[in-house]
């Protein structure tokens, strides 16, 4: 077993490994915590301090730097923190409520990064339910984002305590509440509209289509960027203004000191807060709604198995699908969804359109038709991982436990075949290793 104190170099190697990994900041006065939970951490495994650091580079490193990453960064959080709630009833929700209707659209998607217990992504989601007018007709859905599963998995229970309510408005508590003994737990027609997924904001690349993080009308990022090392912060605030549709708006938190423009946004003054919106083509609606039920009958006959004796081999990228790609990634879902499903009627066994297809229709709420795009990618490819990621997805989300235990081995047996750091094809700067950490299943932690 290690010492109580270890040596100069180990703990050296240590915190270099740690600010590798993480992308954290490591400072003077929060080094002795990471060596303490360290330290803890080797005790609980039973290895020494240096071996403990060299399991940092294995396969189960994500778990062991969860230890960290909470004792590293504050979950402290609250219903309608901060005067950017102010913004968003004053100015943001009814901007983008009104920009939606004027293009045909009823779907808002909202996201929170860094959301800890949850407080934050239900605020987001009441407060836009009560600038809605006509909720019912509206698909509204907020994304929550963590590196902490702890958190998530408090944030799931969608309850709280008196001291999370203590700047909310009773009449909201009132409405979107329901007491529990000394609890508050959020009402199912907000808890239907909000999910929570793991990500490291740092690591992870974004925009993320399989995940959901991607075309988003609002982000809100409060006091998590202060907690990364510059280089970090820097690409984590260019990815974030990528979340973004057309038009959408970015929020950070005083704690963040985020003063430089972002590029493909201006910056506006909004209620004392400081607001980024993304600059680029307006969302057309097409002439008809793009629906995949209504494109699988007209369009999709089942194409043609391939030869079980060689792969699919993918056709070259027509310049259709290029659009796509383009338009998805300046968060115009709608336009992309319109140029997959023109060039799906002509090219039925395209697996990256079919794949891409069925991301866009589970942002739009389309699950069923979305289940329907991915196996059709699979059916061409059975290899396809980004294919499985997203089908996995959508049947944690349709609550289809058996499909997703399914997919989820799916996933794992592709996995076990490549090397951690392989790219996964179609998804930028993701890894293998990265993609088994997105989709763990949580009872392997034994929670």
């Amino acid at each position: 077993m290690q010492s109580a104190e270890p040596t100069t170099e180990v703990r050296e190697r240590l915190l270099a490994k740690v600010r590798e990994l993480t992308l954290l900041r490591v400072t003077e006065r929060n080094r002795r915590d990471v060596e303490r939970v360290a330290a803890e951490r080797a005790r609980a495994l039973g290895v020494s301090l240096p071996d403990w650091v060299a399991r940092l580079d294995g396969p189960g490193a994500s778990r062991e730097l969860e230890h960290l990453v909470r004792e590293l960064t504050v979950g402290e959080t609250y219903l309608f923190r901060g005067p950017v709630f102010v913004a968003l009833r004053d100015v943001v929700l009814p901007e983008l409520i009104s920009r939606r209707r004027a293009e045909g659209r009823h779907v808002l998607r909202l996201c929170s990064a860094g959301c800890a217990t949850g407080e934050e992504a239900y605020s987001l989601c009441i407060a836009a339910l009560e600038a809605l007018q006509e909720a019912g007709s509206w698909q509204l859905s907020v994304l929550g984002l963590d590196v902490n599963t702890d958190f998530l998995e408090r944030a799931e229970s969608a309850s709280y305590g008196a001291w999370s309510a203590r700047d909310a408005d009773s009449r909201l508590l009132a409405r979107y509440f329901e007491r529990e003994g000394g609890e508050l737990r959020v009402v199912p027609e907000v808890r239907s509209r909000v999910r929570f997924q793991y990500a490291n904001l740092a690591l992870d690349p974004l925009p993320a289509p399989a995940i959901g993080a991607v075309g988003m009308d609002l982000v809100l990022c409060q006091n998590v960027v202060y907690y990364f090392e510059p280089e970090a912060r820097n690409r984590l605030i260019a990815s974030l203004s990528h979340l973004l549709s057309p038009g959408g708006y970015l929020f950070f938190g005083p704690a963040d000191l985020v003063t430089a423009e972002l590029p493909n946004c201006h910056t506006r003054t909004l209620r004392d807060c400081l607001a980024y919106q993304r600059i680029g083509r307006t969302s057309v609606a097409p002439r008809r709604r793009p629906s995949g039920a209504a494109f699988r009958a007209a369009s999709m006959p089942p194409p043609p198995r391939p030869s079980p004796a060689a792969p699919p081999a993918e056709p070259e990228l027509p310049p259709r699908f290029g659009t796509a790609v383009a338009l998805a990634d300046d968060g115009d879902l709608m336009g992309a969804l319109g140029e997959l499903e023109a060039l799906l009627s002509v090219e039925r066994d395209h697996v990256g359109a079919h794949t891409l297809h069925g991301l866009l229709l589970a942002e739009l709420g389309e699950l069923e038709a979305a289940l329907d795009a991915f196996r059709r990618a699979l059916y061409l490819d059975s290899r396809a991982m980004l294919a499985h990621t997203g089908a996995l997805s959508v049947a944690r989300r349709l609550g289809r436990v058996a499909l997703t235990r399914r997919f989820e081995q799916s996933l794992r047996t592709l996995a076990a075949e490549l090397p951690p750091r392989s790219r996964i094809d179609g998804w930028d700067g993701m890894t293998v290793g990265r993609l088994l950490v997105l989709f763990r299943d949580a009872h392997e932690d034994g929670r």
